[in-house]
């Protein structure tokens, strides 16, 4: 058998899910390295199927890069994946089983690669507290509840707004439009009938375009300035987050690496470098688009 690299990730119904995907194929054909491509559509079952059925078909020496479903659930398939001889490359989570796993694998690639999670949440918050003036209210509306990315966009974000007069209520979406569309509409029609309402912040661009989707359908709630509420989210793809942005759709997003096209050069090095060592987390940079600066204040006081 072929040594092979498996791509897990979460949904296609996410474009930054599909962003990875088309970097991690091209980068893999530029390396010549074998990979599979495989979507858990949100269901940590369907993902640790899929791992296991690679880790049984691939020899010694093949690599596993993993966005999981639910990172809690994936560390004895980790642990099975390194027994068997393949390395590991857990994506945009950062948990403390890498590090017991990387002390007892040290001969195999186990390595964590991920955007800076928190400084995407600090960038946000700056972004709120431009498009706010520093005061105001917000929903916030945060990926699943056990997902280490959406908690430390929510730290990185409270350090920021905690120290102004911007108050936020919070919603956890699935990270795709559908959800983000469904629980913003069910929060305006329920929790936040009454609530004065000047901010919709998302922790990725596709909630983020679902609450636009949202919004537009709220006329039976007799609250016509929600649809002028200004919108924010997270990723920043080319052909997405930063469209929406240009086109006026979005207020503000982050751009975030897309570091499935790293996990495959990591793969490759470890396969083509003798005595290769990565670091055990590699954190890539972020950015605000557009920049802090020329963020418009979009909110008449």
């Amino acid at each position: 058998m072929v040594k092979a690299a498996g791509l897990f990730l979460l949904t296609r119904q996410n474009d930054y899910q599909r962003l990875q995907e088309t970097a991690a194929v091209a980068k893999a054909h530029e390396r010549k390295v074998p990979l599979e491509v495989h979507f858990a559509d949100n269901d940590v079952r369907i993902q640790t199927e899929q791992l296991y059925a690679f880790i049984h078909a691939h020899p010694a020496g093949s690599a596993i890069a993993v966005e999981p479903v639910s990172e809690g659930a994936l560390e004895k398939v980790a642990r099975h994946a390194l027994l068997a001889g393949i390395g590991w490359v857990l994506l945009n989570r950062n948990v403390s089983y890498m590090n017991e796993l990387r002390l007892e694998f040290p001969s195999l690639l186990v390595v964590t690669i991920t955007a800076d999670q928190k400084e995407i949440g600090r960038i946000q918050g700056r972004q709120f507290e431009a498009l706010l003036r520093g005061k105001g209210t917000l929903l916030y509306v945060s990926g699943p509840p056990g997902a280490s990315a959406a908690n430390d966009r929510l730290a990185g974000m409270r350090e920021v707004i905690d120290a102004t007069a911007i108050k936020y209520h919070l919603v956890h979406g699935d990270w795709k439009e559908e959800g983000g569309q469904e629980i913003v509409a069910k929060w305006l029609r329920g929790a936040g009938a009454n609530v004065p309402l000047d901010l919709i912040g998302c922790q990725n661009d596709a909630m983020a375009a679902g609450a636009l989707r949202a919004l537009a359908g709220v006329n039976a709630l007799n609250r016509p300035g929600l649809a002028q509420i200004p919108v924010t989210g997270i990723d920043g793809n080319p052909q997405f987050g930063v469209q929406l942005v240009d086109r006026n759709r979005l207020a503000a997003t982050v751009v975030t690496p897309v570091v499935a096209g790293r996990a495959i050069e990591l793969i490759h090095e470890s396969w083509t470098t003798l005595g290769f060592s990565p670091p055990a987390l590699e954190q890539l940079p972020v950015r605000s688009y557009p920049g802090l600066g020329s963020i418009t204040l979009r909110i008449a006081r």
